[in-house]
Protein backbone atom coordinates (compact mmCIF):
# COMPACT_ATOMS: atom_id res chain seq x y z
CA UNK A 1 0.00 0.00 0.00
CA UNK A 2 1.26 3.67 -0.69
CA UNK A 3 1.71 5.64 1.76
CA UNK A 4 -0.28 8.66 2.27
CA UNK A 5 1.78 11.63 0.62
CA UNK A 6 1.76 9.10 -2.39
CA UNK A 7 -2.17 8.56 -2.18
CA UNK A 8 -2.61 12.17 -1.52
CA UNK A 9 -0.89 13.38 -4.96
CA UNK A 10 -2.39 10.49 -6.78
CA UNK A 11 -5.77 10.72 -5.95
CA UNK A 12 -5.66 15.00 -6.25
CA UNK A 13 -4.21 14.63 -9.87
CA UNK A 14 -6.30 11.68 -11.34
CA UNK A 15 -8.61 9.68 -9.26
CA UNK A 16 -11.61 11.58 -9.82
CA UNK A 17 -14.68 9.62 -11.79
CA UNK A 18 -15.20 10.45 -15.42
CA UNK A 19 -18.23 12.09 -17.17
CA UNK A 20 -17.07 11.03 -20.16
CA UNK A 21 -19.09 8.11 -22.41
CA UNK A 22 -17.85 4.77 -21.95
CA UNK A 23 -16.94 3.80 -25.76
CA UNK A 24 -13.88 6.63 -25.17
CA UNK A 25 -12.70 5.49 -21.49
CA UNK A 26 -14.05 2.61 -20.48
CA UNK A 27 -12.44 0.22 -22.33
CA UNK A 28 -13.98 -3.99 -21.52
CA UNK A 29 -12.11 -6.54 -20.14
CA UNK A 30 -13.58 -7.95 -23.99
CA UNK A 31 -15.96 -7.44 -26.44
CA UNK A 32 -17.37 -4.64 -28.16
CA UNK A 33 -16.80 -1.09 -26.49
CA UNK A 34 -19.77 0.38 -28.39
CA UNK A 35 -21.60 -2.34 -26.96
CA UNK A 36 -20.65 -2.70 -23.36
CA UNK A 37 -22.09 -0.79 -20.40
CA UNK A 38 -20.42 1.55 -19.20
CA UNK A 39 -20.93 3.99 -15.97
CA UNK A 40 -21.28 8.18 -17.12
CA UNK A 41 -22.08 10.77 -14.56
CA UNK A 42 -22.54 10.44 -10.86
CA UNK A 43 -23.50 12.37 -8.20
CA UNK A 44 -22.54 11.19 -5.00
CA UNK A 45 -24.01 12.79 -1.32
CA UNK A 46 -24.88 15.99 -3.44
CA UNK A 47 -21.98 16.07 -5.17
CA UNK A 48 -21.12 15.83 -8.78
CA UNK A 49 -17.86 13.89 -9.58
CA UNK A 50 -15.58 15.27 -12.43
CA UNK A 51 -12.44 14.49 -13.92
CA UNK A 52 -9.28 16.24 -12.85
CA UNK A 53 -8.83 18.77 -14.58
CA UNK A 54 -12.53 20.10 -15.04
CA UNK A 55 -13.16 22.61 -12.65
CA UNK A 56 -13.32 19.81 -9.86
CA UNK A 57 -12.08 21.04 -6.59
CA UNK A 58 -11.95 18.60 -4.24
CA UNK A 59 -11.52 14.80 -4.17
CA UNK A 60 -13.62 12.59 -4.67
CA UNK A 61 -15.43 9.15 -2.80
CA UNK A 62 -13.91 6.54 -5.53
CA UNK A 63 -9.75 5.57 -4.89
CA UNK A 64 -7.98 3.17 -7.15
CA UNK A 65 -9.49 -0.44 -6.81
CA UNK A 66 -12.93 0.30 -5.89
CA UNK A 67 -15.05 -2.09 -6.97
CA UNK A 68 -18.94 -0.91 -8.05
CA UNK A 69 -21.25 -3.70 -8.58
CA UNK A 70 -24.56 -2.96 -10.92
CA UNK A 71 -27.42 -4.71 -10.76
CA UNK A 72 -31.17 -5.04 -12.72
CA UNK A 73 -34.69 -5.43 -11.40
CA UNK A 74 -36.25 -5.51 -14.36
CA UNK A 75 -40.23 -5.09 -14.51
CA UNK A 76 -41.39 -8.82 -14.82
CA UNK A 77 -39.93 -9.55 -11.60
CA UNK A 78 -36.44 -11.06 -12.71
CA UNK A 79 -32.83 -9.62 -11.73
CA UNK A 80 -29.43 -9.96 -11.50
CA UNK A 81 -26.26 -8.69 -11.55
CA UNK A 82 -24.97 -6.39 -14.77
CA UNK A 83 -21.42 -6.24 -13.72
CA UNK A 84 -18.50 -4.92 -11.64
CA UNK A 85 -16.47 -2.08 -12.77
CA UNK A 86 -12.75 -1.59 -10.85
CA UNK A 87 -11.76 2.01 -10.55
CA UNK A 88 -8.20 2.45 -12.15
CA UNK A 89 -5.17 5.22 -11.44
CA UNK A 90 -6.46 6.97 -14.39
CA UNK A 91 -9.94 8.24 -13.40
CA UNK A 92 -11.97 5.77 -15.28
CA UNK A 93 -14.23 2.97 -14.44
CA UNK A 94 -13.09 -0.60 -15.90
CA UNK A 95 -15.23 -3.04 -16.63
CA UNK A 96 -14.58 -6.55 -15.37
CA UNK A 97 -15.25 -9.87 -17.44
CA UNK A 98 -18.60 -10.37 -16.48
CA UNK A 99 -20.29 -7.02 -17.44
CA UNK A 100 -23.10 -7.56 -19.80
CA UNK A 101 -23.49 -6.00 -23.04
CA UNK A 102 -25.93 -3.41 -23.52
CA UNK A 103 -28.29 -5.42 -25.13
CA UNK A 104 -28.05 -8.12 -21.97
CA UNK A 105 -30.01 -5.39 -19.68
CA UNK A 106 -33.40 -5.41 -19.25
CA UNK A 107 -34.42 -1.64 -20.45
CA UNK A 108 -37.48 -1.53 -18.20
CA UNK A 109 -36.67 -1.57 -14.59
CA UNK A 110 -34.81 -0.49 -11.75
CA UNK A 111 -30.73 0.09 -11.71
CA UNK A 112 -28.35 0.00 -8.79
CA UNK A 113 -24.52 0.86 -8.64
CA UNK A 114 -23.03 -0.17 -4.92
CA UNK A 115 -19.05 -0.33 -3.43
CA UNK A 116 -19.64 -3.22 -1.23
CA UNK A 117 -18.17 -3.05 1.71
CA UNK A 118 -18.55 -4.32 5.84
CA UNK A 119 -18.15 -2.50 8.82
CA UNK A 120 -14.89 -3.50 9.04
CA UNK A 121 -13.57 -4.47 12.54
CA UNK A 122 -9.91 -2.81 11.63
CA UNK A 123 -9.94 0.70 10.14
CA UNK A 124 -6.53 1.51 11.65
CA UNK A 125 -5.22 2.99 8.71
CA UNK A 126 -6.81 5.99 6.00
CA UNK A 127 -7.49 2.86 3.36
CA UNK A 128 -9.00 0.22 5.44
CA UNK A 129 -11.32 3.02 6.97
CA UNK A 130 -12.24 3.95 3.52
CA UNK A 131 -12.74 0.82 2.25
CA UNK A 132 -15.51 0.33 5.39
CA UNK A 133 -17.61 3.58 3.20
CA UNK A 134 -20.20 1.82 1.77
CA UNK A 135 -21.80 3.49 -1.18
CA UNK A 136 -24.66 2.93 -3.40
CA UNK A 137 -28.31 3.79 -4.75
CA UNK A 138 -30.35 4.05 -7.76
CA UNK A 139 -28.86 5.11 -10.90
CA UNK A 140 -30.82 5.08 -14.66
CA UNK A 141 -29.96 2.79 -17.90
CA UNK A 142 -29.83 4.27 -20.82
CA UNK A 143 -29.94 1.33 -23.44
CA UNK A 144 -29.34 3.77 -26.34
CA UNK A 145 -25.95 4.43 -25.16
CA UNK A 146 -25.33 1.47 -22.71
CA UNK A 147 -24.35 3.68 -19.74
CA UNK A 148 -25.19 4.10 -15.93
CA UNK A 149 -25.79 7.33 -14.29
CA UNK A 150 -27.44 9.27 -11.93
CA UNK A 151 -30.31 11.19 -13.21
CA UNK A 152 -31.95 14.31 -11.64
CA UNK A 153 -32.74 13.73 -8.32
CA UNK A 154 -31.27 10.63 -7.43
CA UNK A 155 -27.57 10.41 -5.74
CA UNK A 156 -25.17 7.21 -4.62
CA UNK A 157 -25.39 7.43 -0.55
CA UNK A 158 -22.69 6.96 2.55
CA UNK A 159 -24.92 4.00 3.62
CA UNK A 160 -22.41 3.48 6.53
CA UNK A 161 -22.62 5.92 8.94
CA UNK A 162 -18.99 8.46 9.69
CA UNK A 163 -18.26 8.47 12.99
CA UNK A 164 -15.70 10.98 14.19
CA UNK A 165 -14.36 11.16 18.15
CA UNK A 166 -12.68 13.99 19.02
CA UNK A 167 -10.70 14.16 22.66
CA UNK A 168 -8.81 17.01 23.73
CA UNK A 169 -6.42 16.48 26.76
CA UNK A 170 -6.47 18.92 29.75
CA UNK A 171 -4.28 22.31 29.70
CA UNK A 172 -3.13 21.97 33.49
CA UNK A 173 0.26 21.60 33.00
CA UNK A 174 0.27 19.52 35.97
CA UNK A 175 -1.75 17.10 33.91
CA UNK A 176 0.33 16.60 30.45
CA UNK A 177 2.96 18.28 29.01
CA UNK A 178 3.76 19.75 25.74
CA UNK A 179 3.79 16.44 23.94
CA UNK A 180 3.01 13.78 26.35
CA UNK A 181 -0.59 13.74 25.38
CA UNK A 182 0.48 13.06 21.98
CA UNK A 183 3.13 10.11 22.90
CA UNK A 184 0.00 8.45 24.77
CA UNK A 185 -2.20 8.67 22.47
CA UNK A 186 0.05 7.05 19.68
CA UNK A 187 1.54 4.36 22.11
CA UNK A 188 -2.02 3.01 22.50
CA UNK A 189 -4.07 0.42 20.50
CA UNK A 190 -7.37 2.21 21.04
CA UNK A 191 -10.48 0.13 20.59
CA UNK A 192 -14.27 0.88 20.42
CA UNK A 193 -15.87 -1.55 22.40
CA UNK A 194 -19.84 -0.82 22.21
CA UNK A 195 -22.68 1.71 21.94
CA UNK A 196 -25.27 1.93 24.49
CA UNK A 197 -29.04 2.70 22.99
CA UNK A 198 -31.26 4.31 25.29
CA UNK A 199 -30.27 3.03 28.14
CA UNK A 200 -31.31 -0.48 27.49
CA UNK A 201 -29.86 -2.41 24.26
CA UNK A 202 -25.90 -2.67 24.15
CA UNK A 203 -24.55 -3.29 20.77
CA UNK A 204 -20.96 -4.82 20.29
CA UNK A 205 -20.16 -3.54 16.98
CA UNK A 206 -19.82 -6.71 14.79
CA UNK A 207 -19.36 -8.97 17.89
CA UNK A 208 -15.48 -7.20 18.16
CA UNK A 209 -13.88 -4.40 18.86
CA UNK A 210 -13.50 -1.76 16.42
CA UNK A 211 -10.32 -0.02 15.71
CA UNK A 212 -10.40 3.27 14.13
CA UNK A 213 -8.36 5.59 12.43
CA UNK A 214 -5.78 8.27 13.90
CA UNK A 215 -7.40 10.98 11.90
CA UNK A 216 -5.10 13.46 13.60
CA UNK A 217 -2.71 13.63 16.30
CA UNK A 218 -0.67 16.16 18.08
CA UNK A 219 -0.40 17.59 21.62
CA UNK A 220 -3.42 19.38 21.55
CA UNK A 221 -5.68 16.57 20.96
CA UNK A 222 -7.09 13.47 18.90
CA UNK A 223 -9.21 12.71 16.14
CA UNK A 224 -10.30 9.58 15.51
CA UNK A 225 -12.98 8.29 12.77
CA UNK A 226 -14.80 5.33 11.97
CA UNK A 227 -17.53 3.87 9.25
CA UNK A 228 -20.32 2.11 11.40
CA UNK A 229 -23.71 0.93 10.86
CA UNK A 230 -25.76 3.64 10.93
CA UNK A 231 -28.17 1.53 13.58
CA UNK A 232 -25.22 1.98 15.85
CA UNK A 233 -25.85 5.57 15.87
CA UNK A 234 -29.44 5.91 16.64
CA UNK A 235 -30.28 6.66 19.93
CA UNK A 236 -32.64 9.17 22.19
CA UNK A 237 -30.45 10.10 25.62
CA UNK A 238 -27.61 9.22 27.00
CA UNK A 239 -25.14 6.30 25.25
CA UNK A 240 -22.07 5.17 25.95
CA UNK A 241 -18.59 4.36 23.74
CA UNK A 242 -15.47 3.12 25.70
CA UNK A 243 -11.88 3.12 23.80
CA UNK A 244 -9.39 0.90 25.50
CA UNK A 245 -5.62 1.82 25.15
CA UNK A 246 -3.30 -1.42 25.16
CA UNK A 247 -0.64 0.01 26.86
CA UNK A 248 -2.09 -0.75 30.44
CA UNK A 249 -3.34 2.86 30.60
CA UNK A 250 -6.93 3.83 32.11
CA UNK A 251 -9.69 3.17 30.03
CA UNK A 252 -11.22 6.16 28.50
CA UNK A 253 -15.62 5.77 29.29
CA UNK A 254 -17.54 8.06 28.03
CA UNK A 255 -20.56 9.17 28.13
CA UNK A 256 -22.60 11.33 25.58
CA UNK A 257 -25.69 12.39 24.84
CA UNK A 258 -27.21 14.23 21.39
CA UNK A 259 -27.05 18.34 21.21
CA UNK A 260 -30.75 19.51 22.28
CA UNK A 261 -33.25 18.77 19.85
CA UNK A 262 -31.89 16.15 18.19
CA UNK A 263 -32.62 12.78 17.25
CA UNK A 264 -32.78 9.83 15.01
CA UNK A 265 -35.92 7.98 14.10
CA UNK A 266 -35.40 3.79 13.87
CA UNK A 267 -38.35 4.18 10.92
CA UNK A 268 -36.20 5.98 8.54
CA UNK A 269 -33.74 5.22 6.03
CA UNK A 270 -30.66 6.39 7.55
CA UNK A 271 -28.10 6.91 4.85
CA UNK A 272 -25.40 10.35 4.45
CA UNK A 273 -24.82 10.62 8.54
CA UNK A 274 -21.89 11.63 10.54
CA UNK A 275 -21.84 11.59 14.25
CA UNK A 276 -19.27 13.38 15.97
CA UNK A 277 -19.09 13.04 19.36
CA UNK A 278 -16.72 15.47 21.96
CA UNK A 279 -14.83 15.05 24.51
CA UNK A 280 -13.03 17.85 26.58
CA UNK A 281 -10.47 18.07 29.29
CA UNK A 282 -9.08 14.39 29.91
CA UNK A 283 -6.81 13.82 32.57
CA UNK A 284 -3.91 11.23 33.18
CA UNK A 285 -6.30 9.49 35.81
CA UNK A 286 -9.74 10.08 34.12
CA UNK A 287 -11.72 7.22 33.58
CA UNK A 288 -15.03 8.35 32.89
CA UNK A 289 -15.53 11.46 30.23
CA UNK A 290 -18.33 13.36 29.37
CA UNK A 291 -18.91 14.82 25.98
CA UNK A 292 -21.38 16.17 23.72
CA UNK A 293 -22.97 14.06 20.41
CA UNK A 294 -23.62 16.09 17.44
CA UNK A 295 -25.72 14.10 13.49
CA UNK A 296 -25.36 15.92 10.58
CA UNK A 297 -25.97 15.39 6.90
CA UNK A 298 -22.58 14.04 5.06
CA UNK A 299 -22.24 15.75 2.01
CA UNK A 300 -18.91 16.53 1.31
CA UNK A 301 -18.68 14.10 -1.22
CA UNK A 302 -15.30 12.35 0.79
CA UNK A 303 -13.11 14.98 1.34
CA UNK A 304 -12.91 15.10 5.00
CA UNK A 305 -11.56 11.51 4.78
CA UNK A 306 -8.39 13.61 3.62
CA UNK A 307 -7.81 16.26 6.30
CA UNK A 308 -5.27 15.79 8.60
CA UNK A 309 -4.49 12.75 6.62
CA UNK A 310 -1.70 10.87 8.38
CA UNK A 311 -1.68 7.33 7.71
Amino acid sequence: MKNSKQLIMITAAALLLTTTSCGSDNEPASGNPTNQVGIGNLTVAGQTSTRAGEGAETLQPFYAGDVLKAEYFASNGTDGVIGHYTHTAQGTWTPQADVLSTGEVPADGRYSLTKEADALPNQSTWQQYHNADRIGGSVTFDSTTGQLYTDAGQQLDHLNADLVIKITPDTDPNQWSTSEFEQYIRSARIAIHSLKDNGNDTYVLGGEDYTPWLAQVDATGVTLRLHIHPCLVMFEGEALISITPADGSSTIVGRYSLDAGQTFNREENITNQRLTISFSNYKKSLTHIFGQATIAPWEDGGTVEIEGHQD
